[in-house]
């Protein structure tokens, strides 16, 4: 039987790091408003969204060095951490949640 080449993974990283960076960057930028907001006397405050947001760009960058181990399960849970942004950090997270599920997408087409 014949082996099948090592499909290379490279585009699925560097989607999942970027995603997840973008979405620290994010979280940075959604407690930068919080805080502004709570000092001019809105008292809006560090919320859970902001703590979710943390949470789920933290599992975009972890996950993808985990692809070669089980590459379903990585790409549904990158899918997740890319909703998870959409929800969480609103317009901020946009970008972060489109570049993590095409990472996730990618991960589950690719064989």
């Amino acid at each position: 039987m014949k082996e099948k080449p090592k499909t290379s993974r490279t585009g699925e990283i560097v989607l999942g790091i970027l995603g997840g960076v973008f979405g620290l960057v994010a979280a940075v930028l959604e407690m930068g408003v919080s805080a502004i907001s709570s000092a001019t006397g809105n008292n809006a405050g560090l919320t859970g969204l902001t703590v979710g947001m943390l949470i789920a760009s933290i599992m975009a960058i972890m996950l993808p060095f985990f692809i070669s181990k089980n590459r379903v399960l990585i790409g549904w849970l990158s899918i997740v951490a890319g909703v998870a942004m959409f929800i969480c950090a609103g317009g901020f997270g946009i970008f972060c949640g489109i570049l993590t599920i095409i990472g996730g997408v990618l991960t589950l087409v690719r064989k």
